[in-house]
C-alpha cells in the first residue's frame, strides 16, 4: 500500500494538487467549499441537538418510530461532529496553503468515517419512512406485530452498514500519493460506485415513500362521509381532516426538502462517479453538504407544523411559554388506510 508521508508545500502549490486530475481550482474556491460545509454542519449539528433534545422527553410519536427517530438523529450528529473537525482541518489547510501528502489508503481509513455516518443516516431515513407508510397503509399489522421489531430495525441497518464499510478496506487502492485528502479521492473504485448507488436507490426510495405518504393523506383527506349515520359523523371527519391536512403539509414539506437536497446531491455524485470521474472532487466539495441536512429537515419540518414541538423548542431554549402545561400523548386515529396523530 505504500509508505505515507507528510510534507508542507507552499501555498502556490494548492492549485497544483488539483492538476494531476485536470482540475484547476484555487484556494479561494476551496476556501468558499469548506465555509458552506462548516456552516451547514454547524445548523445540522445544533438542530439535531435541538430536536434531539425535546424528543427525549415528548410522548408525541410512538415508542417504535421514537426509537428509530432518535436513532437516526445521534447518527446524523455523530456525522456532524466528525465533519467539523474534518472541514475545519481542510479549510486550515486551504487557508495556510499547506497540503500534508498520504497514500491513499492512509488518506481512506480516517476520512471514511464519514461515508460509514451518511450510509447509516441514508438506512435509518428511509426505514423511518417505511414505518410511517406501514402506519398509515396497515395500522392493525403495524401495533400488532411491526411495530414489535423496532429495536431489529435500528440495529440490522447499522450492522449492514457496518460490514460494508469493513469490506471497502479490502478494494483495491490506487498506489499513489494524495496532496489533497478527500474521502472521494482515496476510496476504492468499487466501494465508490457501491456507496453512491447505495445511496442513490435509498434516497430516491426514500422521496417515493414520502411521496406515496402524501398521496394517501390527500385522498383520505378529500374523503366525503358516506354510508349511514354519515350526517352525525361530521365533526369527526372535520376533525380527521385537519389532522390529515397538518400531516400532509408536513410530508409535502419533507418530501420537497429530501428531494432537493439528498437525493439531489445522491444523483449527481452518482453520475459524477460513473461518466465524468474527473469533476468528482470539485463538484463533491462544493455540493457534498446537501447530504448533511437530515436534522434541518426534520427540526424544520417539526418545529413549523407542529405546534408541541414548536412551544417545546421556545420554552427550552428561549424561556418563552414557561406556563407548565399537562403532558399529552398522542395516540392514533384510524382512517379506512390511514394513522393519524392526535
Amino acid at each position: 500500500m505504500g509508505k505515507s508521508s507528510i510534507e508542507v508545500i507552499p501555498g502556490d502549490m494548492m492549485d497544483y494538487m488539483f492538476n494531476s486530475t485536470h482540475h484547476h481550482i484555487d484556494y479561494h474556491i476551496l476556501t468558499i467549499g469548506w465555509c458552506q460545509w462548516i456552516t451547514i454542519v454547524g445548523l445540522n449539528f445544533a438542530a439535531g441537538m435541538a430536536t434531539l433534545a425535546t424528543l427525549t422527553k415528548s410522548r408525541t410519536f410512538s415508542r417504535s418510530t421514537s426509537l428509530m427517530l432518535r436513532a437516526l438523529l445521534v447518527s446524523d450528529i455523530l456525522s456532524s461532529i466528525f465533519f467539523l473537525f474534518y472541514d475545519t482541518y481542510q479549510l486550515t489547510m486551504s487557508l495556510t496553503g499547506t497540503v500534508i501528502r498520504m497514500t491513499t489508503f492512509t488518506c481512506y481509513c480516517w476520512s471514511s468515517m464519514q461515508w460509514f455516518f451518511i450510509g447509516y443516516t441514508t438506512m435509518m431515513t428511509f426505514v423511518l419512512s417505511v414505518d410511517r407508510l406501514i402506519a398509515m397503509t396497515a395500522p392493525t399489522f403495524y401495533e400488532a406485530t411491526f411495530s414489535g421489531y423496532r429495536r431489529h430495525f435500528v440495529v440490522l441497518p447499522l450492522i449492514i452498514n457496518s460490514v460494508i464499510y469493513f469490506l471497502s478496506f479490502f478494494d483495491t487502492f490506487e498506489p499513489k500519493e494524495l496532496e489533497y485528502c478527500t474521502v472521494r479521492a482515496s476510496s476504492g473504485k468499487y466501494y465508490r460506485t457501491l456507496f453512491g448507488l447505495i445511496c442513490f436507490i435509498l434516497n430516491l426510495a426514500t422521496s417515493v415513500t414520502y411521496c406515496t405518504m402524501f398521496v394517501i393523506v390527500q385522498s383520505e383527506y378529500r374523503k366525503p362521509p358516506n354510508g349511514p349515520g354519515s350526517s352525525k359523523i361530521n365533526n369527526l371527519e372535520e376533525i380527521k381532516a385537519a389532522r390529515a391536512k397538518k400531516l400532509a403539509h408536513i410530508l409535502a414539506f419533507s418530501c420537497l426538502c429530501y428531494s432537493l437536497t439528498s437525493l439531489v446531491q445522491s444523483i449527481l455524485m452518482t453520475v459524477l462517479i460513473l461518466w465524468f470521474p474527473k469533476t468528482l472532487a470539485t463538484y463533491g466539495l462544493l455540493t457534498g453538504w446537501l447530504s448533511s441536512m437530515d436534522s434541518i429537515i426534520i427540526f424544520c419540518s417539526f418545529f413549523f407544523f407542529m405546534r408541541d414541538f414548536r412551544r417545546s423548542i421556545k420554552r427550552r431554549f428561549f424561556n418563552t411559554g414557561n406556563r407548565v402545561e399537562p403532558t399529552r400523548t398522542l395516540h392514533t386515529v384510524h382512517l379506512n388506510n390511514g394513522v393519524l396523530p392526535h
